[in-house]
């Protein structure tokens, strides 16, 4: 599956959040089952993980994107 072409300029954390949020999509999990969330959960600090909250649903729903493309 095709990655964004600016995704080399990327922090490297964020990339690999999209990229496990990519996978998660492929491999048929919800977006709802997010893992940033229940670690911000369990940690108590949500400003925190935001921001890899936000990478790796939007892997996901970039992989679903791609997805739909092709059919």
């Amino acid at each position: 599956m095709e990655l964004p072409t600016d995704i080399p300029r990327w922090k490297p954390a964020m990339a690999r959040a999209f990229q496990k949020g990519m996978a998660a999509y492929q491999n048929g999990q919800l977006i709802m089952e997010c893992p940033y969330s229940a670690l911000a959960a369990f940690t108590g600090n949500r400003e925190r993980w935001r921001s890899f909250q936000n990478a790796w649903r939007d892997g996901w729903q970039w992989a679903a994107q791609q997805s739909a493309a092709k059919e």
